[in-house]
């Protein structure tokens, strides 16, 4: 299995699905989301992911070198951050301030 996070209320579950991105999971209705899709990428690779803005936002690690923040809610992207330098790089650290 990949990796999860837990939002602060911890009523859903984000974890990533080693194929195509995170899957996300209401807690308290036990019952499936919907998949967050990161992009193409090397598969079998758990990468991390962490809510923010009060469990609002998603931050997504891929294996592309690519963050994604995308909403909590919805199925809105609000930033696709490209590391350049190494763009094959996988994400496998976050941390928020």
């Amino acid at each position: 299995s990949g990796r999860a996070s837990l939002n602060p209320s911890k009523s859903t579950l984000v974890c990533s699905n080693l194929y195509d991105g995170f899957d996300l999971y209401d807690l308290v209705s036990r019952q499936y989301i919907r998949t967050i899709t990161t992009g193409s990428g090397q598969t079998n690779v758990a990468v991390m992911s962490c809510f923010a803005e009060q469990g609002g936002n998603i931050v997504l690690g891929s294996s592309v070198g690519r963050v994604k923040i995308v909403s909590a809610h919805d199925d809105g992207d609000f930033e696709v951050l490209d590391h350049g330098v190494f763009p094959k790089s996988v994400i496998n650290q976050m941390g928020l301030i």
